[in-house]
């Protein structure tokens, strides 16, 4: 198991649980798996006849996913008409399931309409997933926002001295089909104000943000019910390892997760 991809020079990455590994005699080892994270942007009004429209990224996207060769690929960022097209583009061999991170923005807007949604291109974001139908089944999904009360969306957005936008974390679980495991994705979008210096201690929405997603996530797999456990996102760190962002989520871990490029 193991991968991460960067669509720009921000860290996206993904942290791994792992579970002990089978002995290599083992009659039921499956080929490895493969998790990938991918940083999709939304769907901005202001890109409208840009190189970053949709419609002229729209036909790389899939294409890049599947190119990736991945089981299971966190995305961070894409509206809810951008995770319709991309079901629609991936095919039947591929489930698509994203969630609003301000779901009143949207309100009962036409998510199949390209123009329907907020015109703030930062408040049509969305986090989710896409995975092989024929590698995984999908058992459910659920989203926590990154505040002091994770279960519904911010009453202050600027809470943790924040941008001002919602922000969030989308949880899936899926069986793995060739060996029964039950393995748990967390795809994150931290926010993007503030530096990630080391000296300066970073920002405090994403070191908050970094100890919430990384404590829900040793709570699932402490639960019993979920053999591995995928932490992956957006963290908006240029630092890297040597940012504020990516120490607190390895101080947050307890040293039960590791980076997958050390794997």
């Amino acid at each position: 198991a193991s991968s991460a991809s960067s669509s720009s020079s921000s860290l996206h990455l993904a942290l791994l649980l792992l579970p002990p590994r089978p002995s290599t005699s083992s009659p039921d080892l499956a080929p490895p798996f493969l998790a990938s994270c991918s940083s999709l942007p939304r769907s901005h009004p202001e890109d409208r006849g840009t190189i970053h429209d949709w419609p002229v990224r729209r036909p790389l996207v899939a294409s890049t996913i599947v190119a990736m060769g991945a089981d299971v690929v966190a995305l961070q960022e894409p509206s809810p008409y951008q995770a319709h097209a991309l079901e629609v583009d991936l095919g039947p061999e591929w489930g698509v399931h994203v969630d609003a991170c301000d779901p009143s923005a949207w309100g009962r807007a036409d998510t199949y309409n390209p123009d329907a949604g907020p015109s703030d291109g930062q408040a049509r974001d969305g986090n989710g997933v896409a995975w092989r139908r024929d590698r995984l089944t999908l058992i459910s999904t659920k989203t926590f926002w990154l505040n002091p009360a994770p279960s519904a969306p911010a009453r202050d957005p600027t809470v943790w001295n924040s941008s001002g936008y919602q922000r969030t974390c989308h949880v899936s679980k899926f069986t793995c089909l060739m060996t029964g495991r039950i393995i748990a994705v967390f795809s994150t979008h931290f926010d993007h104000e503030g530096g990630d210096s080391m000296e300066t201690g970073g920002a405090e929405a994403r070191r908050q943000s970094a100890t919430l997603v990384m404590a829900r996530a040793l709570a699932e797999k402490k639960s019993g019910k979920v053999d591995v456990v995928i932490v992956a996102g957006d963290f908006n760190t240029f630092e890297d390892r040597y940012g504020a962002t990516y120490s607190a989520l390895r101080a947050a871990s307890n040293d039960e997760f590791v980076d997958v490029r050390e794997v």
